[in-house]
C-alpha cells in the first residue's frame, strides 16, 4: 500500500469531499506519528534515559495500541470518521493529562496541551476546539491549585495566555480551511451542473442523459420494473431557422424544452440529444403511461404560439416515437433505436403525432 492509500484508508473520495479526505489524511498521519512517538518514549524509559513512571508508561502503551486500532478502524469507511476522531481526541487528552499528573520530573509536560488543542480544531472543528482549550486550562488549573502539582504562577499564566492565543490561531485557520473546502465543494457542484446541462435549453445534455438513463435501466432490470423512452423531434424546424434566423429557432427550442420539462416527473430524465431532437427516459413506466405522456407533450406543444420577427405568429408541432423496455435491452441505446424508428414512422405518416414502437417479439 502506497502512502496516499494509507493516508486515505484505501477509500476513494469524490472531488467534492476534499475536506473529508484531508481529515482522513490528518487523522491517519497523526495516529502514525503517535505510534512512533509513543514507541520512542517507551524505549527511552526502558533504557533509563527518560523515566515515565509505571502509570504513565501504561498510559503511553495503551495510547499506542489505541492509535493502531484507529488506523485499522478508519478503513471501515467514511461513516466511521467521527467515531475515530472522538476516540483519538479522548485518548490524547487522557495520555497528556497522565503526563501532567504522573511525570513530575518533566517541567515542559504542559506543552502537550498545545498539540491537543490544535489537533481537536482540525479533527472536529471550532466548537470542539474551543472546548478542548477550556478543558486543557481547567485541567492544568485543577492540577495546580487543587492537587498542588509543581507549576510556578509565572509558568501557569504564560501557559494559559499562550494556549488561548494558540486556540485563536487554530480557530482562524480552521475557519479559513472550512470556508475553502465549502467553496470548493460549491464550485464543483456548479461546474458539474453546468457540465451536465445543455447550455441553451437547460435540460440534460446528451452525455448526461445517456449516463443517467443507463443507471436507471440497471435499477429497472434489478427490480423487474418496466421503463420507456420518448424520442421527440420538432417538425419543420429547419424552416424556422431559415426563415426567421437562429435566434428565433433558439427561442423555440427553449420554449419547447420548458414545455416538455414541466410535464415530466422529477424522476424522469429529459435530454437534448441533437439540434432539434429531445429524449425522455421514463423509469417505472409502462407503454400506456408513456403514450399518454407523449400525447400530452404533443398537444401542449402544439397549442404554444411563438412570435417571430414582424410579429408573425406560428405554432410548432412534434413527432414522437415511444418504446418500452424489452428483456434483451442492455442500454439506453437499445431502446432508443426503437423509439427513433417509431419517430421516423410518425414523420412519414404526416408528423404531429405519437407512434409506438412494436415489441421485438411481435
Amino acid at each position: 500500500m502506497n502512502l496516499h492509500n494509507f493516508l486515505t484508508s484505501g477509500i476513494s473520495f469524490d472531488e467534492a469531499e476534499e475536506g473529508l479526505e484531508f481529515r482522513f489524511h490528518f487523522l491517519n498521519a497523526l495516529m502514525l506519528v503517535s505510534i512512533v512517538a509513543t514507541s520512542a518514549f517507551v524505549l527511552l524509559d526502558q533504557f533509563g534515559i527518560n523515566s515515565l513512571g509505571k502509570v504513565h508508561l501504561f498510559s503511553s502503551e495503551a495510547y499506542g495500541l489505541i492509535s493502531a486500532f484507529v488506523i485499522w478502524y478508519l478503513r471501515k469507511g467514511k461513516h466511521v470518521y467521527m467515531t475515530c476522531a472522538w476516540i483519538m481526541i479522548v485518548a490524547t487528552y487522557l495520555v497528556f493529562s497522565s503526563a501532567l499528573i504522573f511525570v513530575l520530573n518533566d517541567e515542559l509536560r504542559v506543552v502537550w496541551y498545545y498539540i491537543f488543542v490544535v489537533v481537536t480544531y482540525v479533527a472536529l472543528g471550532n466548537k470542539y476546539g474551543l472546548g478542548a482549550t477550556l478543558a486543557s486550562i481547567l485541567t492544568v488549573s485543577v492540577a495546580k491549585f487543587t492537587f498542588g502539582i509543581a507549576l510556578s504562577d509565572h509558568a501557569y499564566f504564560t501557559f494559559t495566555l499562550s494556549l488561548a492565543v494558540t486556540s485563536g490561531i487554530a480557530h482562524t485557520y480552521t475557519n479559513l480551511a472550512n470556508s475553502f473546502f465549502d467553496r470548493l465543494a460549491f464550485n464543483l457542484a456548479q461546474l458539474r451542473d453546468l457540465a451536465s446541462k445543455d447550455p441553451l435549453t437547460g435540460v440534460r445534455n446528451a452525455r448526461t442523459f445517456y449516463e443517467l438513463s443507463n443507471k436507471l435501466i440497471q435499477v429497472g432490470q434489478r427490480n423487474a420494473t418496466p421503463y420507456c423512452t420518448l424520442f421527440i423531434d420538432l417538425d419543420h424546424f429547419k424552416s424556422i431557422n431559415d426563415q426567421y434566423g437562429h435566434a428565433a429557432g433558439d427561442a423555440v427550442l427553449c420554449a419547447v424544452s420548458n414545455c416538455i420539462n414541466s410535464h415530466c416527473r422529477e424522476s424522469d430524465i429529459v435530454g437534448r440529444i441533437g439540434g432539434e431532437e429531445f429524449a425522455v427516459f421514463l423509469p417505472s413506466t409502462n407503454a400506456h403511461g408513456a403514450v399518454q405522456l407523449a400525447e400530452k407533450l404533443r398537444h401542449n406543444t402544439e397549442i404554444l404560439i411563438h412570435t417571430f420577427p414582424n410579429n408573425e405568429q406560428r405554432a410548432v408541432t412534434l413527432s414522437i416515437g415511444v418504446a418500452q423496455s424489452e428483456s434483451k435491452d442492455q442500454s439506453i441505446e437499445d431502446i432508443q433505436k426503437r423509439a427513433d424508428k417509431a419517430m421516423y414512422k410518425a414523420k412519414k405518416q404526416g408528423r404531429n403525432q405519437v407512434t409506438f414502437a412494436p415489441s421485438l417479439a411481435s
